[in-house]
């Protein structure tokens, strides 16, 4: 049987999947198959869903540590985020693992899932900057995408909408199937 929050960010990594597909389909070649629509809109709908999934498939990790050792109902409209897990563990409401620790640590303390909760929170909440490209020929492909101003590993530039995309859909299948690990060994 499936833990319920696992279960549901099981399935988000399968939808990020397919957004990774979809996002490329989209920009193919000369990309008609926007069919009218802007680029940079589709950039940052892509960009938005990829990033709120990516969080929302670690937080529903995150609920299930909440859930196993913290005695969260899985029908409480109340579900903590990842921080909210970490907080509680942190001040002793709840004794975890070694394993669910060390997940929740790798976490917090990855490069790649701030630049990721860095960009899904102005999208959510607020706006996000990001850059107009001026272009002489029409771009083709992955060429030209929408840059998004948010903090990146290597501190160079701003990535650009796949970047971002790629980046949500690897952090997100990283810490979930790292998760599947963690479950296996209680």
């Amino acid at each position: 049987m499936r833990e319920p929050f696992f279960g549901w960010a099981a399935d988000a990594v399968d939808g990020l999947e397919w957004l990774v597909e979809l996002d490329d389909w989209a920009f193919a070649n000369e990309r008609e198959q926007l069919r009218g629509r802007h680029p940079k809109l589709v950039d940052v709908v892509h960009v938005r869903w990829a990033v709120s999934t990516a969080i929302t498939a670690i937080d529903l990790c995150a609920a299930e540590v909440a859930r196993r050792f913290g005695g969260l109902s899985p029908w409480t409209d109340r579900v903590p985020v990842l921080a909210g897990v970490i907080r509680d563990v942190e001040r002793g409401r709840y004794v975890v693992s070694e394993e669910a620790a060390s997940w929740l640590d790798a976490v917090a303390a990855d490069t790649a899932y701030r630049t990721i909760k860095a960009a899904r929170d102005p999208l959510t909440h607020r706006f996000l900057v990001r850059s107009a490209m001026i272009w002489n020929v029409p771009p083709q492909g992955h060429h030209s995408r929408t840059e998004f101003a948010v903090p990146v590993e290597s501190g160079q530039g701003r990535p650009d909408a796949r970047t971002l995309i790629l980046l949500a859909h690897d952090v997100a299948d990283r810490y979930v199937m790292s998760f599947a690990h963690v479950l296996q060994a209680l």
